[in-house]
C-alpha cells in the first residue's frame, strides 16, 4: 500500500510540473518564465527519500523546507521607477517563486500579501492608486509563475509606509517598491 501511495504522489507531482510547462510553453508562448528546475529539484529530493519515513512525512518535510527558505528570504521587494506600475522582477528569484508556489500548493489556506508603496511626490489620491497599481502589477507577474489568484491579496499603503526619507533622491527612491510578504 505505501509503494502504490508513493507511485501516486510522483506521477501527481509529475503531472503537476507538466500542466505548468504545458500552460506556460504551449498556450501561453512564454516558455522563458517557466522553469521547472524547483520542481525537479523538489521530486528528485523526495525520489531520494531513503529514510523509510511515510510519502506524507516526506512531503511535509519538503513543505517545511520550503517554509524556512521562505522565512530565510524574508520579505520580497521591486522597485519602480518615479510614476511607473512597471518594473523588472528579475529581483525575484526563480527558486523563491518555485518554493512559494510550491509551499501554497501544500497550504491552501496561506495568504502572500502584495503591498504597493511610492514616495510622497504627487497627490494623495494619485499615490494611492499608484501604489494598488504597483500591487496588482506584481500579483499579476505572480499568478503568470503559476501562483492562485486567490492566494494573493493586493493592497495600496501610498506613501505612508516610507522606509527612507523623502526627502533626498535616493530615499525616494527606495520608498517606491511593492513588498511580498508571506502570512504565517
Amino acid at each position: 500500500m505505501r509503494n502504490y501511495v508513493y507511485i501516486l504522489f510522483i506521477l501527481l507531482v509529475i503531472w503537476i510540473a507538466g500542466s505548468g510547462y504545458w500552460y506556460v510553453c504551449k498556450v501561453r508562448g512564454d516558455c522563458g518564465a517557466y522553469t521547472q528546475a524547483g520542481t525537479d529539484q523538489m521530486i528528485q529530493s523526495f525520489a531520494e527519500n531513503d529514510t523509510g519515513q511515510s510519502s506524507a512525512d516526506s512531503l511535509q518535510t519538503l513543505v517545511d523546507e520550503a517554509e524556512d527558505f521562505l522565512v530565510s528570504a524574508g520579505v520580497q521587494r521591486v522597485y519602480f521607477n518615479i510614476s511607473s506600475a512597471v518594473c523588472d522582477m528579475s529581483a525575484i528569484s526563480e527558486e523563491y517563486l518555485s518554493k512559494l508556489k510550491f509551499y501554497l500548493e501544500n497550504y491552501p489556506g496561506k495568504k502572500v500579501i502584495v503591498t504597493g508603496h511610492t514616495d510622497s511626490s504627487g497627490t494623495a489620491s494619485f499615490n494611492e492608486k499608484l501604489g494598488q497599481q504597483r500591487a496588482d502589477y506584481v500579483k499579476d507577474f505572480l499568478v503568470r509563475t503559476g501562483i492562485l489568484s486567490g492566494c494573493i491579496d493586493c493592497s495600496s499603503r501610498s506613501f505612508r509606509d516610507p522606509v527612507a526619507s523623502n526627502d533626498n533622491i535616493e530615499g525616494r527612491a527606495k520608498n517606491r517598491r511593492t513588498e511580498i510578504t508571506i502570512l504565517k
